[in-house]
């Protein structure tokens, strides 16, 4: 009976170490589970926040009534300093040889070439 007693004290004993362990053992796990699960979710967000999307795809690019109206209208402004001043030397020199309507028409066919160079070139619409 003494020996009874031992092997069943030693199995109670081995069995009050080993339950709390496997406990341990299984809270480990379960913290290693929602680790993993929270990295991955990480990893999804992240991945989602930094893909660039691709330069031709359809929906990045503007539609052409957005394009034209984010452009500019052509005028005298978007003209450079340098050719504004040739071209206003150019008509008072036809104002002083041949009038003020010689002048005006010039200036008429001046703007119309320079907004369609401008358009040509993506500066206004």
């Amino acid at each position: 009976m003494k020996r009874k007693t031992i092997s069943t004290l030693a199995i109670t004993l081995a069995l009050a170490i080993a339950a709390p362990a496997a406990a341990q053992d299984m809270n480990t796990l379960g913290r290693h589970l929602e680790n993993q699960q929270w990295q991955r979710l990480q990893d999804h967000q992240n991945r989602n926040r930094t893909m660039k999307p691709s330069r031709n795809s359809r929906e990045n690019r503007p539609s052409q009534s957005r394009q034209r109206a984010a452009l500019p209208a052509c005028s005298i402004d978007l003209v450079s300093s340098r050719d504004r001043r040739r071209m206003e030397a150019e008509y008072n020199r036809i104002v002083r040889a041949s009038g003020s309507r010689k002048a005006d028409a010039w200036a008429q066919q001046q703007g119309r070439i320079h907004a369609r160079q401008m358009r040509q070139k993506g500066l206004c619409r």
